[in-house]
């Protein structure tokens, strides 16, 4: 067997690499030893070979391949006992070079490419298309996508971007699409468009109060989010280059649910490789929070990290002055990286420390105000990152005359 250029590699549940095209026939690879090219055969539909193409796997085993001059898609299931390719629907137009990214509710979305090339911006296909998976919810609200899935047609692009374009997924929800060109006689995109799907236009998004930064396969983590969350899903961060982005998979994890507090299981290692992911808690429309960016692997810590900084109650207000305490605490902190600032300067003296005291008195108008922020390194297993906090904090003095 020999492969062409930009390969769909997927690192697959039996832990194995599943070659998914471009070539007429999909393969295993197995990693042992020196490696070796599994003897069955997966062709897919009609023997084509859809170079330009691109696949996604957007589920546990699940494959999505699209384009590469056809406007028929078709997916794979590597979980059941016989996968095989079939009919995951026809999108409006034929695409080479296009792009296809996850998205948080679990659906595809397809941008940019051409319908007869993958170098001239005409004749360009710039609507996006959006492909929902069998058994979700249609981005509609009414129904559920069928056994071949569902596509839809979505506003179009304002710039043709074919060879040499990308797209990735953006922590917020939204999709970043960009580039295109070869130089020479073609034109070169060196802009820009960013594309909102149909999800951030159905109300109130949920939120994600604190997150752990890494965790640990075999070790649960927990979530806070003041909403009520349906779904729970992470998607690795995003690496495309030729229309392909191998990076990209979506998990959906389980979880338990009890006040604020998420409690949820990571994904084994065989669908899940380590690296960093975007997860996303969605409610019951089907709307996602924005992402929180977590590490997984086999040093992690799944204490979420936070740094939350307290002040001390003014106490007397028949007094001219008044001393308060502050004091910044949280998980997985580096106690001697701690630093403090008032008004912006920094408070040297408070190095290291994790309580500073602060005297507070004025003249006129009867109130004293001061900006006090904390900043901290924290450490979580390999993984290091920096937090900071702010207050502004007040003090008044009702019997305090002007001189």
């Amino acid at each position: 067997m020999l492969p062409r250029n930009y390969l769909w590699l997927f690192a697959a549940p039996n832990g194995q690499v599943f070659h998914a095209g471009p070539e007429a026939n999909a393969r295993y690879f197995s990693t042992n030893g020196t490696g070796s090219w599994g003897g069955t055969a997966f062709p897919h539909l009609n023997g084509e070979t859809p170079g330009y193409g691109t696949a996604v796997l957007y589920g546990r085993g699940k494959i999505l391949a699209v384009g590469g001059g056809r406007a028929a898609a078709e997916k794979i299931d590597l979980t059941v006992a016989s996968p095989a390719w079939s009919s995951a629907g026809t999108m409006s137009a034929s695409r080479d070079n296009q792009s296809a990214t996850l998205l948080p509710d679990g659906a595809v979305l397809v941008t940019d490419g051409s319908s007869l090339n993958i170098t001239d911006d005409y004749p360009a296909v710039l609507e996006a298309e959006l492909w929902t998976p069998p058994g979700l919810p249609l981005p509609s609200g009414t129904g559920t996508a069928g056994p071949t899935g569902h596509w839809t047609m979505l506003a179009p692009a304002q710039v043709p971007r074919l060879y040499h374009s990308t797209a990735v997924l953006l922590p917020d929800g939204r999709v970043l699409t960009t580039g295109g060109g070869q130089g020479g006689n073609y034109a070169d995109h060196r802009d820009y468009e960013v594309f909102s799907p149909p999800y951030l236009f159905k109300g109130a998004r949920p939120t994600i109060s604190a997150a752990p930064v890494a965790v640990k396969y075999g070790q649960n983590f927990t979530v806070t989010t003041p909403n009520t969350i349906q779904k729970v899903r992470w998607i690795r961060l995003g690496s495309a280059t030729h229309a392909n982005d191998m990076n990209q998979r979506l998990n959906e994890l389980t979880f338990t649910q009890s006040g604020s507090t998420l409690t949820i299981t990571p994904p084994v290692v065989n669908d899940c490789p380590p690296g960093h992911y975007m997860l996303f808690v969605l409610d019951a429309a089907g709307v996602p929070s924005e992402a929180k960016i977590i590490a997984i692997d086999n040093t992690g810590c799944a204490t979420p990290v936070n740094l939350t900084l307290t002040v001390s109650p003014q106490g007397s207000t028949t007094g001219c002055t008044t001393t308060r305490t502050f004091t910044a605490t949280g998980n997985n902190l580096v106690t001697s990286s701690i630093r403090w600032s008032i008004n912006g300067i920094h408070q040297p003296g408070g190095d290291g420390l994790t309580a500073i005291s602060l005297t507070q008195g004025l003249n006129y108008p009867y109130t004293w105000q001061h900006q006090v922020s904390v900043t901290a390194l924290y450490q979580c297993g390999t993984y290091t990152g920096n937090a900071t906090t702010t207050q502004q904090v007040i003090s008044y003095f009702p019997n305090r005359q002007p001189e």
